[in-house]
């Protein structure tokens, strides 16, 4: 079986809901029948910010606080301001040990993708009293850019000082396949509780990014202590968010070690042969999260998109020698040549959306219709849903765009056990062009059963 990850940290976008949804799928439906799928419970993110502010307001009832519902920020702090000198400790304690017991996670989910949540912590850790400063030592990352949220709640008893220190960290060995320009930051809570091991309360923190990184493609590896990744923080799937005027990330955590800043894929496409990273679809060489797609393991009816686990050359990353599958696919046995020319398939230009901004005005902004900019964006299904910190394609360099909109255009819709390199040798295509004519998958990282690509 392969392994299966944890994917919870990526149900975190504003806007949607998710569904989990599992099936077991039998090898040889002949001898044994795949079962039934079976669906979870609708998971919404943004229920987070008001069960917490529920739960919250019941805690300052029972402390004799009336006419509060729910407990916002503002309401929050308009009452502290309103007590006497003698029951705003009580009222700080109490809020405080009310966001202790809220599931770490959820409360995690809230801080990062709900300003509502982020704005709540950063109203009661105002009522501890402790002081949060900020110490850079690595050039580009300068302190005043810096703001964190959360870091208070975790005082030590007794400490009323607390420091996030961010300094040059050791190197530390990530897949060069994978990730690019990557720049290990350490980063420590001095005068907190459990700041290595697990805080209390999630910390979020704003910081430049350092030079050198592409910050569409951004990821932060968050390191174990041996060295070994513990969790990827990326812009691609919205678990980091980034501001690309001030040239900040925001993202939320719940302990403290090295961090390594890197461009994933470096704004490729995978590297040849392959949708997705390092030679493989999605991560840990297979489709999505895990070795599956999406929430339930598995992509479409197949359980893996593309080869089974693998799309692209067997043993070949990319193509550096060959173009197609098992090394010599529609070439001439071994001896080097190529079906179909390669070329380097020009980068799509990425647009990150800012708060505020609707898809009309971002197509007008850059010359588009907004039927062409959705053309363009497949991936969004709602053009009335789009949140802030998202990937949109709003050009390629070179203007390819303009080789994309032929109406002779011929499409293929993706069956099951189908990679991209089969589907170019199969229309005499390189697999440069298609990604050309397709730009969303750069963004998408895998192809899966049932997409609608562009072959002529």
């Amino acid at each position: 079986m392969e392994e299966i990850r944890d994917i919870s940290s990526r149900m975190n976008q504003p806007g949607y809901v998710y569904v989990a949804s599992v099936a077991v799928l039998s090898p040889d439906i002949d001898a044994c029948a795949s079962s039934d799928w079976v669906y979870s419970a609708v998971y919404d993110p943004a229920a987070i910010t008001d069960d917490v502010e529920t739960s919250l307001g019941e805690i300052l009832k029972e402390l004799g606080v009336e006419n509060i519902e729910k407990a916002d920020a503002a309401a929050v702090e308009k009452l502290y301001a309103d007590a006497d000198e003698q029951k705003k400790p009580q009222i700080a304690a109490a809020l405080k040990q009310g966001l202790t017991e809220v599931d770490k996670t959820a409360l995690r989910v809230g801080m990062q993708t709900d300003p509502e949540m982020a704005a709540l912590v950063k109203a009661v850790e105002g009522m501890t009293g402790v002081t949060v400063a900020v110490d850079s030592a690595v050039p580009g990352i300068e302190q005043g850019k810096i703001s964190v949220a959360g870091a208070g709640l975790n005082a030590q008893d007794g400490t009323s000082l607390v420091t996030l220190s961010i300094t040059e960290a050791d190197d530390v060995y990530v897949d060069p396949n994978r990730y690019h320009h990557k720049k290990p930051i350490g980063i420590s809570l001095t005068g907190a509780k459990n700041a290595e091991t697990g805080l209390d309360i999630p910390v979020t923190i704003t910081m430049p990014v350092p030079e050198g990184i592409d910050l569409s493609h951004l990821a932060i590896l968050h390191m174990k202590q041996d060295g070994t990744i513990e969790e990827i923080l990326a812009v691609s799937d919205s678990t980091c968010h980034v501001d690309s005027t001030a040239r900040t990330v925001t993202f939320t955590v719940t302990h403290f070690s090295t961090f390594v800043f890197v461009d994933e894929g470096n704004g490729d496409a995978g590297d040849g042969d392959n949708t997705g990273d390092g030679g493989n679809t999605g991560d840990s060489g297979n489709t999505g999260d895990g070795g599956n797609t999406g929430d339930s393991g598995n992509t479409g009816d197949s359980g893996n998109t593309g080869d089974s686990g693998n799309t692209g050359d067997s043993g070949n990353t990319g193509g550096s020698s060959n173009t197609g599958n098992a090394g010599n696919t529609g070439n001439t046995a071994g001896n080097g040549e190529r079906a179909v020319e390669e070329q380097k398939a020009p980068r799509p230009v990425l647009y990150i959306v800012q708060k505020g901004e609707n898809l009309s005005a971002i197509a007008r902004r850059h010359g588009l219709k907004l039927s062409q900019l959705l053309a363009y964006n497949p991936q969004i299904l709602n053009p009335n849903l789009i949140y802030p910190g998202q990937q949109i394609i709003v050009g390629m360099e070179g203007n390819a765009f303009g080789q994309m909109s032929a109406a002779d255009a011929t499409y293929y819709t993706v069956q099951r056990g189908d990679c991209l390199s089969r589907i170019a040798m199969y229309f005499q295509q390189t697999l440069d062009t298609l990604r050309t004519w397709n730009p969303s998958i750069f963004l998408q990282k895998y192809i899966y059963s049932g997409q609608k690509i562009r072959v002529k």
